[in-house]
């Protein structure tokens, strides 16, 4: 497979996975505040730490897949 091939596969994966993060974090944030006032304590905390951990997950998976399309700029 030549390199460019490969580079476009490597991209194609980094931009599937952030948009599943993205649409994770949407999902979780809707259902915390449609079930905000009913939910536990705990889960509510375990819910925010899991949010912000998606949040993290989405800025590096992005400044990934700007790097990786610099890449295929170079090539």
């Amino acid at each position: 497979m030549a390199e460019i091939d490969r580079q476009k596969e490597v991209v194609g994966f980094f931009k599937s996975a952030f948009f599943v993060v993205l649409g994770l974090i949407v999902a979780l944030s809707g259902y915390i505040f449609e079930k905000y006032e009913k939910l536990p304590d705990i889960k509510l905390l375990i819910l925010n730490v899991t949010e912000i951990v998606l949040l993290i997950a989405f800025v590096l998976i992005g400044l990934k897949l700007k790097k990786e399309i610099d890449k295929l700029k170079d090539l």
